[in-house]
C-alpha cells in the first residue's frame, strides 16, 4: 500500500480545502476551519450554507509563506519539488478522472467536461494503478504457466502418437515384405493356400493403413486444439 510522503501530508495541511492550493490570505471560522479569503467570499456568494464570521489567520499565513520560501530556496539549490499543474487553470493536478483517464485540477472537476465524471485523489489513483499492475503481472504468470502445461501435455501425447505411428509403419513394412514373399512363392508352391494367406495379409495391411491415417489425423487435431487453447489464454490475459 502506498504511503503519503511527509512533504505531501504537510502540503495538504497548508492547502485550502476549496481550491486545493496553498492558502492565500487565510481566514479561520469559529469552527476552526480555514480557507483562502477569496474562496470563502466566493462560497458565501454562491452557497446556501451559513458561513460563520471569519478572522484573518496570520499564524497560518506566516507558516505557508515560510514553507513556500523554503521550497523555493531548495529548488534554487537543485532540489526543486516537481509540482505538476493544469495547463488550462494553472492549478495542481490533484485528481484523476476515471472516465477520461487523466489528471485534472480542482477547477477542471467543476467544469462541464468533468462534473458528471467520477474522480479519485492522485493517491487513490496511484494505488489503483499499482493494483492493476499486480493483477496484470499475475495474469501474465498464469498465462505462461498454462501455456507451458499445454505444451508439455501436447509434447507427451505427440510423443506417444509418434511412437505408435512408427511401430505401425514398421509392422506395415514387415507385412509388405511377407506379401512380396508370398507372391513370389505362389509361382512355385500351392497357389490356393498361398492365395488365402495373401488375402489375409492384404486385409491386415489395409486395416493398418487406415489406422495410420487415423493416428496422423489425431496428431493434427491435437495440434489444432493446442493452438486454440494458446489463443484463448492470450486473449483472456489481455482483456
Amino acid at each position: 500500500m502506498l504511503q503519503q510522503r511527509p512533504t505531501a501530508a504537510l502540503e495538504d495541511e497548508l492547502s485550502c480545502p476549496i481550491c486545493f492550493e496553498f492558502f492565500q490570505d487565510p481566514v479561520s471560522l469559529k469552527c476552526q476551519h480555514s480557507f483562502c479569503r477569496g474562496c470563502q467570499k466566493h462560497q458565501r456568494r454562491h452557497s446556501m450554507a451559513d458561513f460563520h464570521p471569519s478572522v484573518s489567520n496570520m499564524k497560518l499565513r506566516n507558516i505557508v509563506e515560510a514553507y513556500l520560501q523554503r521550497e523555493e530556496k531548495e529548488g534554487n539549490e537543485g532540489r526543486a519539488v516537481c509540482l505538476v499543474r493544469c495547463s488550462i487553470h494553472n492549478k495542481k493536478l490533484r485528481f484523476f478522472c476515471k472516465e477520461c483517464e487523466e489528471l485534472v485540477c480542482a477547477v477542471c472537476v467543476e467544469t462541464e467536461l468533468h462534473d458528471k465524471h467520477k474522480h479519485l485523489s492522485v493517491k487513490e489513483g496511484r494505488q489503483i494503478k499499482s493494483e492493476f499492475a499486480k493483477l496484470r503481472q499475475f495474469l501474465r504468470a498464469e498465462e505462461e504457466a498454462r501455456l507451458e502445461a499445454l505444451e508439455q501435455e501436447e509434447s507427451k501425447k505427440t510423443g506417444l502418437l509418434t511412437e505408435r505411428i512408427n511401430r505401425l509403419t514398421d509392422d506395415m513394412t514387415s507385412l509388405s515384405e511377407r506379401i512380396s514373399d508370398i507372391q513370389h512363392r505362389m509361382k512355385t508352391d500351392d497357389v490356393s493356400f498361398l492365395q488365402i494367406h495373401l488375402t489375409y495379409f492384404n486385409n491386415v495391411l489395409s486395416s493398418q493403413e487406415k489406422l495410420l491415417n487415423v493416428l496422423r489425423l489425431s496428431q493434427i487435431i491435437m495440434f489444432f486444439f493446442l493452438l486454440r487453447s494458446m489463443c484463448f489464454c492470450f486473449q483472456y490475459t489481455r482483456t
